[in-house]
């Protein structure tokens, strides 16, 4: 019951905000498929300044579909909203280290404290920490499963977008309510604004897409 209600909520509120946003002149080269998902540079100052030393490496373990989702989605948002690249390692070797994974995949993961809380979320449940690991300050993204890295990844690239202290996030969600068929399938699928949208040929694909979705309308 939960989970229809989340959808019912979710498909309202989409039935919404389409129209007005949909029926506006789209820009230059835009095709639709961000919908209103879009990773604009940070314009305070400051702030900036702590996300990019917040950002200085991507540490990851593991190379399965939905980790590298996980993985070139966080690229995508960091490059967008700090005007900077993100050079991925297999270790922590510096502070504003962000690391994502879960106990299974990451060695560095499973031998922190926090993995026996994230050994407990559910499969799409995902939990976003600043720890210190080594004596480096570090942003932890862990899921039980990878589809909760990549949840976990949306919502961390939302908390910069909304500018959020770093230091501040402390997220635990333990059920990610995720609308399979939002704005249906075929739309996914099929086409937007008139255009082919990429096709989603795996679990993986259509999990991420539909992330997105939800991410792009803040939820």
């Amino acid at each position: 019951m939960i989970r229809l209600a989340a959808v019912r909520g979710v498909f309202a509120l989409a039935l919404a905000v389409a129209p007005s946003v949909w029926a506006q002149q789209p820009p230059a080269n835009e095709d639709g498929y961000d919908l209103w998902l879009r990773y604009r540079r940070v314009t305070d100052a400051a702030r900036l300044a702590e996300y990019r030393a917040s950002a200085s490496q991507l540490v990851v373990s593991g190379g399965t579909p939905t980790i590298n989702a996980a993985r070139s989605e966080l690229a995508k948002g960091i490059e967008g909203l700090l005007g900077k690249t993100l050079p991925v390692a297999r270790a922590l070797t510096r502070d504003g280290a962000i690391v994502i994974g879960t106990p299974a995949t990451s060695p560095l993961i499973a031998r922190l404290p926090l993995a026996a809380e994230v050994r407990t979320l559910a499969r799409d449940g995902f939990l976003i920490r600043a720890v210190t690991i080594a004596g480096h300050k570090a942003t932890v993204i862990a899921g039980n499963r990878d589809i909760g890295v990549l949840y976990g990844v949306f919502r961390f690239l939302r908390e910069l977008q909304t500018n959020r202290p770093v230091a501040s996030i402390a997220i635990v969600l333990l059920v990610v309510a995720v609308v399979v068929y939002t704005l249906s399938e075929r739309k996914l699928r099929g086409r937007v604004r008139g255009r082919r949208s990429p096709a989603c040929h795996g679990e993986h694909d259509r999990e991420g897409h539909h992330e997105a979705i939800l991410h792009s309308v803040g939820l």
